[in-house]
């Protein structure tokens, strides 16, 4: 299917990494998943320069305690690059939420997850992203 939802996964825990792209490509997703943010060439530069398909992503999942750089962070990066990707489709997963953190994500419009996520929970999001995705407004 040419037009499905591209979905990309960044966490540097392999074992979570490969079960959310598992779920996701048991949905029908397009997935890409990396370890590290510097992993992924989407949106480099000063900005979100694609204009192809390839470059699209329509949803993202990032650990929020990677080594290099949070997922919080790299949410405030993709911004200051013109990211169009819809903040409700962002999602950032921790095991360790401070106060401070939490709030920074809901000024950025992403949603958070607990580790270990509830399934279910998951999936009800993963449907809510579904229903806000008819034009495909991702990054590109």
């Amino acid at each position: 299917m040419a037009d499905r939802i591209k979905a990309m996964v960044i966490d540097d825990v392999e074992l979570i990494r490969d079960f959310l792209v598992e779920v996701l490509e048991e949905r029908g997703y397009e997935v890409v998943s990396y370890a590290s943010p510097e992993d992924f060439g989407f949106c480099r530069g000063s900005k979100c320069q694609s204009s192809s398909n390839e470059g699209r992503i329509d949803l993202l999942l990032t650990d929020n305690q990677m080594p290099s750089v949070s997922g919080l962070e790299l949410i405030e990066q993709r911004l200051t690059r013109n990211c169009r990707l819809l903040p409700k489709n962002r999602a950032i997963i921790s095991g360790t939420w401070t106060r401070e953190e939490r709030l920074r994500a809901d000024r950025l419009g992403c949603q958070t997850f607990d580790k270990p996520c509830r399934l279910e929970t998951f999936q009800a999001w993963l449907e809510q992203c579904e229903v806000r995705l008819p034009t495909r407004s991702g990054c590109h």
